[in-house]
């Protein structure tokens, strides 16, 4: 898997996607379809997933959920994951209820499972902030947006580039919402921190 991996930093694409294919195929015929080592099933579904080839990417993402949700315990912080990207691909494929439905998932499982202020859990609400902007459900979305914002600062500063990222999709749902003002400051607040 390493060399498809040096393939796929070197955007190589059609070779990285060969080797990962082959790797997965060995695993199915030596453990079982089943049994193929999530890792390798994923990194064929990012690959896919990074070149815009979302319905390759679904069918690997929801063997690699079954598989973790079959051979974990229920809460296992890998589970949330496997959610998260799921729920990144159906938003991707337009399949925005399902999508919602795993974020819920997923964000319910880190809030039992990990500190408050956990960046994981603000990965998430960051992601389910833009699929509920998309939907337009904007209370929603400024509320996701709002409780990523806030992990963010207390845990990586003002500077930090994600911190930049959620507050600038936060503004943009409040310019949406008819608060421009209340944009402009929070750009203004978190810009002055570069």
């Amino acid at each position: 898997m390493g060399l498809a991996v040096v393939m796929w930093q070197r955007k190589r694409f059609a070779e990285a996607e060969t080797l990962m294919k082959r790797s997965v195929a060995v695993e199915e015929r030596r453990l079982g379809a089943d049994n193929a080592d999530p890792s390798s099933l994923n990194n064929l579904a990012a690959l896919y997933w990074s070149t815009g080839r979302y319905a390759d990417a679904l069918p690997l993402q929801e063997r690699v959920r079954r598989t973790f949700e079959r051979t974990l315990e229920p809460s296992h912080p890998n589970i949330a994951t496997a959610y998260s990207n799921l729920a990144e691909t159906y938003w991707k494929l337009g399949r925005f209820a399902e999508a919602e439905s795993l974020f819920h998932r997923a964000i319910a499982m880190k809030e039992k499972r990990l500190a408050p202020g956990n960046p994981s859990l603000a990965i998430t609400l960051q992601s389910m902030g833009g699929l509920l902007h998309d939907e337009g459900k904007l209370p929603e979305a400024e509320a996701a947006y709002r409780r990523a914002l806030d992990i963010r600062v207390h845990a990586l500063g003002p500077t930090n580039d994600d911190v930049r990222e959620t507050s600038t999709s936060l503004a943009a749902v409040l310019r949406a919402r008819g608060q421009a003002r209340a944009a402009d400051s929070l750009t203004t607040l978190y810009a002055s921190h570069r």
